[in-house]
């Protein structure tokens, strides 16, 4: 865009359904980063180069089978990039990209799993934003902790090139859990704070509500119940908690991931249980039936899959692969629910419909159906036709989360504050 004029004048468009982000212009050509990350399928990233004059492009780093690029940035000389991404060891890797050479170098650090930002703050160190803190990280791999702690979100950090000084965004966001009763049509709040509570689920009685809330600064597993509200995990080191807590079919144990941590809570009993994973456990998603099995995800060899785990043997077994973006469910069968693109998954069968393509990717089993959001939209899919369960959401709904015969739990709509602030 010419900044005198307001003329904007188009570079290139990708002719694949991508997300592209995050340019850098150097002289004649132009840097960015695309990625494909499409639900239950490995992802495709690439940074790219255009060139400004010839309009010639080409992707000059690719994922790979070993390393998922997808944060980077650019020196103040050129030629050089930082890079961020995703290990086969489930970590994220730090590592230098040269240009000229192609040469992508061993990681020089790694942290663990978690939302990642980087910039350089000069030629020899990185500003890291690594679940909402901020690290100075040189080429060492020396990780330094910079005096912010906020409850708010952190987002964007940029470096003044003079002064050194780090601007950023802190976000005050709230997010609450809507549930619908279908059969009176009532329409609650049931979680209402003014912090981020999301990824609820439903006991199998429909009694109690598990859910995760960040409204102390921290992700921590909750449960309600009767107007009352018990803290399940304090989460003391802040690791993240990427999906939502599982009911068993009793709705008397609930399993969670924690960074590296399996957890199960027994809620008569109060007892919270611990087991150690390996780094290849992602998160959990399901239980099955007889109450001793997890259906798991997980990610080896740089390749996502899910995975029965057994809690007494602690051992798991393949069912299939799957990619980063991922959600499944297990109907009262125990048969693995879950879609690629527009297909739906349903143990041995395969159906199609033309809501499916509308839909988020999340279907939740209830009884002999399948209850998905599509648009604005609330369906029931039995295996041969469709049923329309809301027509439209209410205006505190935006997205279903979980579903059950008698009631569905959406999150609401995001409502944000935000500052732009300075470290000095």
């Amino acid at each position: 865009m010419d900044i005198t004029t307001g003329q904007a004048i188009p570079l290139y468009q990708h002719n694949k359904s991508m997300s592209v982000w995050r340019i850098f212009p150097a002289g004649n050509v132009m840097y960015f980063m695309a990625e494909s990350v499409p639900l239950n399928r490995p992802p495709e990233t690439a940074l790219y180069e255009l060139d400004l004059v010839t309009k010639a492009i080409s992707p000059i780093l690719r994922s790979s089978d070993s390393f998922t690029p997808y944060r980077f940035a650019l020196t103040n000389v050129n030629k050089r990039f930082a890079i961020a991404g995703e290990s086969e060891r489930n970590t994220i890797e730090f590592r230098i990209f040269e240009v000229d050479s192609g040469k992508l170098s061993e990681p020089f650090a790694s942290l663990p799993l978690g939302f990642t930002e980087i910039n350089w703050y000069d030629e020899s160190q990185l500003v890291v934003h690594h679940l909402n803190k901020l690290y100075l990280l040189s080429l060492d791999g020396e990780l330094t902790k910079l005096p912010i702690d906020s409850f708010m979100r952190i987002f964007n950090p940029v470096v003044a090139p003079q002064s050194g000084n780090i601007a950023m965004t802190v976000t005050e966001q709230d997010r609450d859990l809507v549930l619908i009763d279908m059969d009176s049509q009532r329409e609650q709040r049931v979680i209402n704070s003014t912090g981020e509570d999301h990824l609820g689920r439903i006991s199998a009685n429909a009694r109690l509500l598990a859910y995760v809330s960040a409204r102390s600064g921290v992700q921590q597993v909750m449960i309600a119940a009767d107007g009352k509200t018990l803290q399940v995990f304090p989460n003391p080191e802040n690791l993240p908690v990427n999906r939502a807590p599982v009911w068993d079919k009793s709705g008397r144990r609930l399993a969670f991931a924690q960074g590296q941590n399996l957890h199960v809570f027994d809620t008569r009993t109060q007892a919270l249980q611990t087991i150690a994973m390996p780094d290849w456990f992602t998160s959990v998603l399901d239980w099955y039936e007889d109450g001793e099995r997890l259906l798991l995800a997980t990610k080896k060899d740089n390749q996502s899959w899910f995975e029965v785990f057994d809690l007494q043997s602690q051992t798991s077994q393949r069912i299939t692969e799957t990619g980063v973006n991922y959600y499944a469910r297990l109907d009262r069968n125990d048969a693995l629910v879950f879609s690629v693109d527009d297909t739906v998954y349903w143990g041995e069968n395969r159906y199609q419909h033309p809501t499916f393509t509308q839909s988020h990717g999340r279907y939740f089993p209830s009884g002999n159906t399948l209850i998905y959001q599509a648009g604005d939209s609330v369906y029931a899919f039995d295996g041969q036709r469709v049923s329309t369960l809301l027509a439209t959401l209410p205006n505190d709904a935006q997205q279903l989360i979980d579903a059950n015969a008698n009631q569905l739990l959406f999150e609401s709509s995001v409502t944000a504050r935000a500052r732009i602030v300075k470290l000095d």
